[in-house]
């Protein structure tokens, strides 16, 4: 079921790795659930409720925006503690610009780790990619 929820994720986030001007929001709950929305017609607030509901439908109760921005998103990464399982999320998003000049790497890559790294920083074990574009 978890495969299927992240497939799905996947999916409707995959337009993303086209450069946008639009808002962007990731919300995330105490038990590891999270929902990410996006509107290109940019409107922040409808958004981040948007996220929220989304975190809700899967579960997360106690959902809060984690990240929001209204700038170019063409990276990001979300990871989860414990192998995928955990209640600890990690999270990268990178503006598009930021990735053009960094021709010599790989920019899923890069917001990968650094998704990782952040889930690490705060508190997670062996965290798991879960999504990323």
């Amino acid at each position: 079921m978890k495969m299927i929820i992240l497939s799905v994720l996947l999916v409707s986030t995959s337009f993303l790795t086209h450069k946008l001007n639009a808002a962007l929001a990731l919300a995330v709950a105490s038990n590891g659930k999270f929902g990410i929305a996006h509107d290109s017609g940019y409107n922040p607030s409808g958004v981040a409720a948007q996220a929220i509901e989304k975190c809700k439908a899967r579960g997360g109760a106690d959902a809060r925006i984690a990240y929001a921005t209204g700038i170019r998103a063409a990276h990001g990464a979300v990871a989860v503690s414990d192998n995928g399982t955990g209640k600890i999320v990690g999270f990268c998003f990178t503006a598009g610009e930021h990735h053009q000049v960094n021709v010599m790497g790989d920019a899923k890559k890069d917001d990968e780790r650094a998704a990782i790294k952040d889930c690490q920083k705060k508190g997670g074990q062996n965290p798991k990619v879960a999504v990323s574009w």
